[in-house]
C-alpha cells in the first residue's frame, strides 16, 4: 500500500484511534495518582585496590572482578538481613548496585516509600559493606605477616650468631683469611636476607592496611527530595506514545478485517472499472438534486457524472443506459433520477424507464403516479405514449414501472413471499423478451437518451437480463457500505455475459 493509502486508513478510523489513545493515557494517570510514591537513596563507595593505592598501575580484570565481589555482597541474603536487623524492618529493603565504568567507584542505592528510610538503608548498606570487607581481608593479611615476621626475627638471630662467630674467629685465627672470608660471605648473605625479609614484611604491613581500608564511602547517601517514581511527565507520554501506537495497530486491524469498501482504489480494483463519478453526501436523504439555482454540490457532482457518462459518445454512439448496483439501498434509482435530470437539463430529449417492477420508487422521485407503466406496457395493457409521463423538467419524461405484475392476494397486492415467487419470474421473463427490446427500439427513435433504473445485479435477474439491449452501465456502490464480496459477485454476474462498458458512480 502507499503511504497515501495508511494516511486515508488512520483517518477513517480516526476516533478508534482516540479512544484507546485516551483510555491508555487515563490509565497512566490512574496509576500516577494511585501509586505509592518511592524514594532511591544513593551513596558512593570507592573500592580500593592495592596497585593505585601504592602509587602503581592496578589490575583492571581484579578491579573489576573486586568490584563484582562487593556488588554481589551489597544484593545478598546477609546484607538485607542484617538491614532488616537493624533497622527494624518488616520486609526485605530494595537494594541495587551500579559500577561505574572505568572507575573504582560503585553506586549503592535504596528506595522506599519514606524518603528518610531509603537514605537509612543506603548508609546502613554502607557501613555493612565496609565491615564485611575488612572482616574478609584482615585474617589473610594477619597470616602472612606472622610467617613473615618469623622469618625476620629467625634471620636475625643467625646474623647475630654469625657476626659473633666472625669476633671470635678473628681474635682466636687472625691469619686464617679462608676462613674470615668465608664467615664474612656468609654474614653478607645473611644481611641480604634479612634485609629482603624487612622489605617483603613492610609490603605485607602496607598491604593489610590498605585491604583493611579496601573500600569506604566517597559521598554519603542523600535525602530524596522528590520520588523516582512514579513520574508522572514520564508516564503521560509513555501512554500517549503507547496509546497511538496501539490505536494504529488495532485501526490497521480492523480495517482489514472490515470487508466494507473505503479507498477509491478498492472499488476500482474489485469492480474492474473505472470511477466515473462521485456523489457527495446529503445534509438530508438525496433526492432529486434540482433546486431554483441549480448550484449545489450534489447537483455539480451530477453535472460532472452527466460528462463522464457521454464522454465516449464523440461519434454519438451511447444512447441507452443501465443503472443498477450492487446491493439494494445503494441509491441507484436516484441516482438515475438525478441523471435523467441533467441530460435532460443540457438540451437533450431523455426518458426514465423503471425497470423495477419489484420495488419500484423512481415515480415518487417526480410525484408522480404509478397507476400505469413498464408492466403494462409489457403485458399489452396499454401503449407506450399511454404511459410516458412528463415532468416538471423539461425534456424529461418517465416510464413508471406499472402494477400488472402485482398480484393480488386477498385484495392486497402481495409483498409476501409467496407473492414475490410469480412476480420475480414474471418480470425476468418479460423484461428479456421481445416485446422489451421492441419498446427499447422505439425509445431510441423519440429520445436522445434511455436510461433503465433496474434492480440490484446481486439480488434479482433482471438487470442482467436488461444488460445485453444497452450501450453503458453505471454501477452505483454506496461508499463506507457496499463490501468487497457484494461488488466482487455484481462484477463477476456483468463479466460473465459479456458487459463491455461499466462505470461506477460511488453515492
Amino acid at each position: 500500500m502507499e503511504l497515501q493509502t495508511y494516511l486515508n486508513i488512520l483517518w477513517r478510523r480516526k476516533w478508534l484511534i482516540l479512544l484507546i489513545t485516551v483510555l491508555v493515557v487515563g490509565a497512566a494517570y490512574a496509576y500516577t495518582v494511585l501509586a505509592t510514591p518511592l524514594y532511591v537513596s544513593t551513596t558512593t563507595l570507592r573500592v580500593v585496590t592495592i596497585g593505585s593505592e601504592l602509587g602503581g598501575r592496578p589490575d583492571r580484570d581484579y578491579t573489576e572482578l573486586l568490584m563484582s565481589t562487593y556488588a554481589s555482597i551489597a544484593t545478598g541474603g546477609t546484607v538485607r538481613s542484617e538491614l532488616m536487623r537493624e533497622l527494624g524492618l518488616d520486609a526485605r529493603p530494595t537494594i541495587a548496585v551500579d559500577l561505574v565504568r572505568n572507575t573504582e567507584l560503585m553506586k549503592v542505592q535504596a528506595t522506599a516509600a519514606d524518603p528518610a528510610l531509603a537514605q537509612s538503608i543506603a548508609d546502613a548498606t554502607a557501613q555493612i559493606i565496609i565491615r564485611e570487607s575488612r572482616q574478609q581481608f584482615s585474617g589473610d593479611g594477619q597470616s602472612v605477616l606472622e610467617i613473615l615476621q618469623r622469618q625476620v626475627q629467625q634471620v636475625e638471630s643467625e646474623l647475630a650468631t654469625a657476626r659473633q662467630n666472625y669476633d671470635q674467629l678473628a681474635q682466636q685465627n687472625a691469619n686464617d683469611s679462608s676462613a674470615l672470608d668465608a664467615a664474612r660471605k656468609s654474614i653478607e648473605l645473611k644481611e641480604r636476607t634479612y634485609s629482603g625479609l624487612l622489605d617483603d614484611y613492610e609490603t605485607a604491613r602496607i598491604n593489610e592496611a590498605v585491604r583493611a581500608n579496601a573500600i569506604y564511602v566517597v559521598e554519603p547517601a542523600n535525602l530524596p527530595a522528590n520520588p523516582s517514581s512514579p513520574r508522572g511527565d514520564v508516564n503521560l507520554v509513555m501512554g500517549l506514545m503507547v496509546g497511538l501506537f496501539l490505536g494504529m495497530a488495532l485501526a490497521f486491524l480492523v480495517d482489514n478485517l472490515d470487508t466494507r469498501l473505503y479507498a477509491n482504489e478498492q472499488i476500482e480494483a474489485v469492480a474492474q472499472a473505472p470511477i466515473i463519478g462521485e456523489i457527495p453526501r446529503a445534509r438530508d436523504s438525496l433526492r432529486i438534486a434540482y433546486s431554483g439555482n441549480g448550484h449545489t454540490a450534489q447537483s455539480e457532482a451530477f453535472r460532472r457524472l452527466r460528462v463522464n457518462v457521454l464522454a465516449p459518445n464523440i461519434s454519438g454512439n451511447i444512447q441507452t443506459l443501465l443503472v443498477t448496483s450492487a446491493k439494494e439501498g445503494d441509491g441507484k434509482s436516484t441516482v438515475a433520477g438525478n441523471l435523467a435530470l441533467t441530460m435532460a437539463q443540457s438540451g437533450r430529449r431523455v426518458i426514465l424507464v423503471d425497470c423495477n417492477i419489484h420495488q419500484p420508487s423512481v415515480h415518487e422521485l417526480f410525484d408522480l403516479p404509478n397507476e400505469a407503466g413498464l408492466s403494462n406496457l409489457l403485458a399489452g395493457h396499454a401503449s407506450l405514449s399511454g404511459v410516458t409521463q412528463e415532468t416538471k423538467i423539461p425534456r424529461l419524461h418517465i416510464i413508471a414501472s406499472g402494477t400488472d405484475l402485482l398480484l393480488p392476494m386477498n385484495g392486497v397486492h402481495s409483498i409476501m413471499p409467496a407473492g414475490l415467487v410469480d412476480r420475480l419470474s414474471q418480470g425476468a421473463e418479460l423484461l428479456g423478451s421481445p416485446r422489451m427490446a421492441t419498446i427499447l427500439a422505439e425509445l431510441r427513435e423519440a429520445y436522445d437518451i434511455v436510461i433503465l433504473d433496474t434492480p440490484a445485479v446481486t439480488e434479482i435477474t433482471d438487470a442482467m437480463v436488461l444488460a445485453p439491449f444497452v450501450d453503458e452501465i453505471v454501477l452505483v456502490v454506496a461508499r463506507h457500505q457496499s463490501t468487497r464480496d457484494t461488488l466482487r459477485t455484481a462484477q463477476r454476474q456483468l463479466s460473465n455475459i459479456g458487459v463491455k462498458s461499466v462505470g461506477v458512480v460511488l453515492n
